[in-house]
């Protein structure tokens, strides 16, 4: 049996991301709450600039805000990222210069809209293939530099 699937333009969606966002935004981190139905973005390229900026979209009414903070990642791409309680944690990159990978770890607290940069980690550098929330840990699925074909936990509830 072969199923069939249609896909529906979410018009004001489109529009506010539109609106909202840098033009031809590529390579950025977005997560979806599923209980709190609100997606997070950070970072991105358009293919020459490298962004460090943080949006909110809130689904049930289509509107959405930027997220001002003045510690935050740095002009990172490509990170795997969860939202797990009150957080938005952020792991591992591509850096600016396209070339180098990272692994660091960074939390945005959603309540005081505050980030916070959490230690070096010892796993790997990555940048992300694939991420989910398994109880209180990012699940990671490739991505990794030297092992791309990898998975690994990371505890985030400590």
């Amino acid at each position: 049996m072969i199923l069939v699937a249609s896909w529906i333009q979410l018009n004001e969606t489109t529009k506010l991301l539109q609106g909202l966002l840098p033009p031809n935004l590529i390579n950025f981190t977005a997560v979806n709450s599923y209980i709190n139905n609100f997606i997070v973005i950070y970072g991105g390229t358009n293919g020459s600039v490298f962004f460090d900026s943080t949006y909110m979209i809130y689904l049930n009414n289509s509107t959405g805000e930027e997220i001002h903070t003045t510690v935050h990642p740095s002009n990172i791409t490509n990170s795997c990222g969860i939202v797990w309680e009150d957080a938005f944690y952020l792991y591992g990159s591509l850096m600016q210069n396209g070339s180098s990978v990272s692994n660091v770890f960074w939390k945005l607290n959603l309540t005081t809209r505050s980030w916070v940069l959490i230690k070096k980690t010892m796993e790997r550098m990555r940048t992300c293939s694939l991420q989910m929330f398994e109880n209180n840990s990012m699940l990671l699925f490739g991505g990794s530099y030297d092992n791309i074909l990898d998975v690994t936990l990371l505890n985030v509830g400590t």
